[in-house]
């Protein structure tokens, strides 16, 4: 895992020292309890910056994950920003939980971020109150652009450079990105305008779209696996294992990912729905990587071992299945 090694700048910044144990945290909104080998580090009123960072050559060289400071509030509560949790150096033994902090405020609004850097993750919960919804005063929500071109973001990720063994949610995901290199379980109730990504990214690429257009600039990504998604609805999310987001026409996206295949499989798809908004121009159906939250639901794999969906919702060409 190739990132920039942040452990000794943000212990300066937190006062917190690298160790071992289970290390716990808390803002006035959440509570933050994390078991393994690396460190952890919860920032306050800061947001995310991703960047993949290439060589001369184009070539993916490392991750560079910086904190950004920022007085916007969240929801109208101008006292509850974004707040960073930030997992360094961890190993595949580490476990992280997320819980609203009920003895400082009944309702949880401040939205926040996971980075874990350098670090495999056992397992990453987050566990909301029961009837949570998100755009009602949940956390992981609200509009932003593709984190992977550099852009500062303004809404709640989940990203872990290393492999992730279970992501789970009992709540819904709404204009959540979840990123790692391979998941074993993602457990959640509803996903809307989100994103699943996983694989290692490779290098910088034009790419062409099957005669008509060209993507520039594309990140493009190889291996990555899922072994087992488990969800009600999944609706207008991309779900992609080692393959690159693209803009162009759902009619022309059999022959784009045939020349620029997945990196891997998903074991098993478990799902009430799948079911994709769209976008329709020049009278046909469209795929963007421009934004997350996303309109389309576009599952991009070598295979799907397993499916359970009950319904699919196709509107047109607006959900795309490569296996």
């Amino acid at each position: 895992m190739n990132t920039t090694p942040w452990c000794a700048l943000i212990a300066t910044m937190a006062g917190v020292a690298c160790g071992a144990g289970a290390q716990r945290a808390e803002t006035p909104y959440w509570k933050i309890t994390y078991k393994g080998a690396g460190q952890l580090v919860v920032q306050q009123n800061v947001m995310p910056r991703i960047e993949p960072m290439v060589d001369a050559a184009s070539n993916f060289t490392h991750w560079l994950f910086q904190s950004v400071p920022t007085n916007l509030p969240a929801y109208g509560v101008s006292d509850a920003g974004h707040a960073l949790i930030w997992v360094l150096n961890g190993d595949a033994k580490g476990r992280l939980k997320i819980t609203p902090n009920r003895a400082q405020h009944a309702g949880a609004v401040q939205y926040f971020s996971i980075i874990c850097s350098n670090s495999d993750m056992k397992s990453i919960s987050v566990r909301l109150s029961a009837g949570s919804m998100f755009g009602t005063g949940v956390p992981l929500a609200g509009p932003t652009w593709s984190p992977f071109g550099g852009g500062v973001t303004e809404f709640g990720m989940i990203v872990c450079d290393g492999d992730a063994g279970t992501i789970s949610f009992n709540c819904d995901l709404w204009g959540t990105l979840v990123y790692a290199n391979s998941i074993r379980t993602l457990r959640l109730k509803n996903a809307y305008l989100s994103c699943v990504l996983t694989g290692m990214p490779t290098r910088r690429e034009p790419v062409l779209v099957a005669g008509s257009v060209t993507n520039q600039n594309v990140l493009m990504f190889t291996g990555g696996a899922i072994d087992t998604i488990v969800a009600r609805r999944i609706i207008a999310t991309p779900i992609t294992v080692g393959a690159p987001l693209l803009n162009g026409y759902m009619d022309e996206m059999p022959g784009v990912y045939t020349l620029h295949p997945p990196g891997g499989a998903i074991g098993s798809l478990t799902a009430k729905e799948l079911r994709g908004m769209g976008i329709y121009g020049d009278g046909r159906w469209m795929t963007t990587e421009q934004f997350i939250p996303n309109p389309n639901t576009m599952i991009l794999s070598t295979s799907v071992e397993r499916q359970h969906v009950k319904r699919i919702v196709t509107e047109n060409t607006s959900v795309y299945i490569h296996d």
